[in-house]
């Protein structure tokens, strides 16, 4: 795919799954892709590659819609961070220099506690506080 059919990919995406999003992220994909094709007419014709980031912070996460078809109440979000470079004057190549993409699940159900045989002991760390109850 060319850098230059990122921005419609997004556009597309955001169409796609805005009946999952939170009405506080509806804009949020459009905004990335304003903010790519911003980039690629800021960079113009030049015969250097062009770089570009995108970026959905931590504190104003991509929010979908609480869960409603399961026995637990979870809201998921996702925030990223990547960066790349496109080829210059057609845009076909992109490299990327920095991928980080995180989403989140969170519980509202407080009956959640960390399953040894199922979950990561990562997660057992982050579920304990430092008086050794699950939170």
């Amino acid at each position: 795919m060319s850098f230059r059919e990122y921005s419609s990919s997004l556009r597309f995406l955001k169409t796609y799954i805005k009946s999952y999003l939170e009405p506080c992220s509806h804009g949020t994909l459009s905004d990335v892709a304003e903010k790519l094709n911003q980039s690629i007419s800021r960079h113009g014709r030049r015969n250097t590659p062009l770089q570009w980031s995108i970026t959905i912070p931590k504190e104003n996460p991509l929010k979908f819609k609480l869960s409603d078809d399961c026995s637990f109440i979870l809201n998921v979000d996702l925030f990223c961070r990547i960066k790349g470079e496109a080829v210059p004057r057609c845009f076909d190549t992109v490299t990327f220099k920095l991928y980080s993409v995180a989403f989140r699940i969170w519980s509202h159900n407080k009956d959640i506690s960390y399953r040894s045989e199922w979950d990561a002991d990562e997660l057992k760390e982050k579920l304990v506080n430092k008086n050794g109850n699950m939170l």
